[in-house]
């Protein structure tokens, strides 16, 4: 575990990926924020967590508190949420940093990648919010996130994910 990461938020956490990402980190020793639109919802999803894995340690809160209270944040919500989301929390993501997994997928086409004017999702958002916090686009530019604070925790989940199961690994 990383010494100076104790706490993540996962914003918008109440999906599958926010799900895969809460389990495996908390299953490494991070305490696990699953934020949402509303209390509630994350509440409910972390409690679906420890419904089935009742070893994690995971609190739902909302988006803006979960952004608050974590020493890193990671933004899995859909593109057609992503600039609303980042709204509500922008004022927590000062000094931060953030790991934005949006991929800009739209309706009616939602298996073609629909590239913004920015030409990027995470170029968008890095637009949207200027410099006060590190970002970076996990799935478009992974070398921006070599950073020794980051890149242990990417590297041990996607190790995790693999390891568990090896029969979706494709080397061709």
């Amino acid at each position: 575990m990383s010494e100076s990461i104790k706490t993540i938020a996962i914003l918008g956490g109440t999906g599958d990926l926010g799900g895969g990402l809460a389990r495996q980190w908390s299953r490494a020793g991070y305490a696990i924020l699953i934020g949402s639109r509303t209390l509630e919802k994350g509440q409910e999803a972390a409690a679906a967590l420890l419904a089935e894995f009742a070893d994690l340690n995971v609190t739902g809160l909302d988006n803006a508190s979960a952004a608050e209270q974590a020493d890193l944040v990671v933004l899995t919500v859909p593109f057609a949420h992503q600039l609303s989301t980042l709204d509500s929390v922008k004022h927590a993501l000062a000094g931060k940093v953030l790991i934005d997994v949006t991929v800009p997928l739209m309706p009616p086409k939602v298996g073609t990648v629909q590239l913004p004017e920015a030409g990027s999702a995470g170029q968008q958002a890095q637009n949207h919010l200027g410099k006060k916090s590190l970002w970076c686009q996990l799935f478009r530019m992974l070398e921006r996130c070599i950073y020794k604070r980051i890149m242990p925790l990417l590297v041990m989940y996607w190790s995790l994910a693999i390891s568990e199961q090896p029969e979706t690994l494709s080397l061709s």
